[in-house]
């Protein structure tokens, strides 16, 4: 990772501009190449990318030129594990789903962030990049951990039964699940009509949004 410079004072600027009483700041952060080769400035904008055979909805992004006028920071329905910001109490109120494996991971605290009230905002800023180049040398995580499809068959199913289109029974797949399940101030239905995103039909603004429909 490489951050921007000020961008502990860029976020702390954003999430005041925040029209909402519990903002989250979130985007992809842009692309860089090892060392220290950054992406030209652009905005990120999370978009759904398609729903898998498991019914979990995977994202992507898209750039957007940098205006000349920055704007207010815009409204979206979709988080990035990837940079994060908010006040410090979500981390109480909204504790990261440990049973989760790994891919669902940003829908699911889309979701449930959501439900306990908070908003979710897209900065008009440029503050942190990645390196997204698969060849860095680091283990993965099916190199030391051998079991790992079957904690992702359970976290799949997880979440199924969390966005409603999947009833299951097995304890051991819901371990927890009140602790690390949707909050009372918001319904996932009301999330579906504000995103156009339907879980349970797996479309997206009406449109059938299965893999067939990958948008790259």
């Amino acid at each position: 990772m490489r951050f921007a410079d000020n961008w502990d004072q860029k976020l702390i600027s954003l999430i005041k501009k925040c029209n909402a009483p519990k903002p989250v700041i979130s985007t992809y952060p842009l692309p860089l190449t090892p060392s220290n080769d950054l992406s030209s400035d652009a905005l990120v904008e999370i978009m759904p990318r398609y729903f898998d055979d498991h019914g979990i909805l995977h994202q992507h992004s898209a750039l957007r030129p940098m205006p000349d006028t920055l704007l207010e920071p815009e409204q979206t329905f979709l988080i990035s594990a990837g940079m994060l910001f908010t006040h410090g109490g979500v981390i109480e109120e909204v504790p990261y789903d440990p049973f989760i494996y790994f891919m669902g991971e940003e829908i699911t605290f889309s979701l449930r962030l959501w439900t306990y009230g908070y908003t979710i905002y897209n900065p008009n800023a440029v503050i942190a990049y990645h390196n997204y180049n698969g060849k860095t040398g680091r283990p993965r995580h099916w190199e030391d951990q051998k079991d790992w499809h079957l904690l992702n068959q359970k976290s799949m199913k997880r979440i199924g039964h969390l966005l409603g289109f999947e009833m299951v029974s097995d304890s051991t797949v819901l371990s927890q699940i009140n602790e690390y399940g949707l909050g009372d101030e918001r319904t996932l239905s009301s999330f579906e009509k504000a995103s156009e995103i339907n879980f349970r039909n797996r479309t997206w603004r009406g449109v059938p949004f299965t893999a067939d429909k990958n948008t790259g």
